[in-house]
């Protein structure tokens, strides 16, 4: 089942945005396993882009596209698969201009590789670094495939607003929708909110939250649930170690 969703869990409306992203995969499976799914989670989220908008402003398809899937491919792009990134990470499609193809199976991947990233940046910010290998529910190849990544994702500074904000500079939705994630982890770190951005130390669960604890000393997604978990089992070794 998967970890319980307290209302203080609750982060500002961009980084909750994140911690649901990260979610998508958990104790009860993976939520993100077809293009179709994640076409309907960024419509969902208000991540997929105009491709008539200079810096990408969202517009979301209506409820029907949405449910059926009709503007998914299944199948990975011939274009796509050709221009596969370093490290194997696919570039993408250039799929903007058409609601045909929004999505394919190498902007899929493109999206768990940003999630598994961000996860073990979470796991990071509970002083838990990843380190490979090591059975803690990380991709111990994470850092290197977001990093990755992220040198493919265009942002540009947008210095029309009242601040100055990183923004997508792209026309490929799926780009723009992790572009858009990215820039809001940069802004968070700007604002300092970053760190309480974590996810739970017990590594058969690595829910992600946001920590509003006055000293961000939060450990555990729940300590009904993972706290005592682990607390029955150091009680266990403390029994029968000698």
């Amino acid at each position: 089942m998967p970890s319980p969703v307290h209302p203080a869990d609750h982060a500002p409306p961009a980084l909750h945005r994140i911690v649901e992203f990260v979610n998508t995969r958990r104790a009860d499976g993976d939520h993100l396993t077809t293009p179709a799914q994640l076409l309907t989670w960024l419509n969902n989220h208000d991540l997929l882009a105009d491709p008539t908008n200079t810096f990408g402003a969202p517009a979301t398809l209506n409820a029907a596209d949405a449910a059926s899937g009709s503007a998914v491919h299944e199948e990975p792009r011939a274009d796509t698969i050709a221009r596969s990134g370093a490290r194997g990470v696919p570039q993408s499609g250039g799929t903007a201009g058409s609601r045909d193809g929004l999505v394919d199976a190498g902007g899929l991947q493109r999206a768990l590789y940003l999630r598994e990233g961000l996860r073990a940046l979470l796991a990071e910010n509970n002083a838990a670094p990843v380190q490979s290998p090591r059975p803690d529910g990380l991709d111990p190849q994470a850092f290197q495939k977001c990093r990755t990544l992220t040198d493919m994702l265009p942002l540009v500074l947008d210095i029309t607003g009242p601040q100055p904000r990183l923004v997508p500079h792209t026309d490929d939705p799926v780009d723009f929708a992790l572009a858009t994630m990215l820039a809001d982890v940069f802004a968070a770190v700007s604002a300092g909110t970053w760190t309480r951005m974590k996810a739970c130390r017990e590594p058969s669960c690595r829910w992600a939250f946001y920590d509003h604890s006055r000293n961000r000393g939060r450990t555990w997604c729940s300590m009904n649930v993972c706290g005592n978990r682990v607390k029955v089992r150091a009680s266990h070794r403390r029994r029968t170690t000698p």
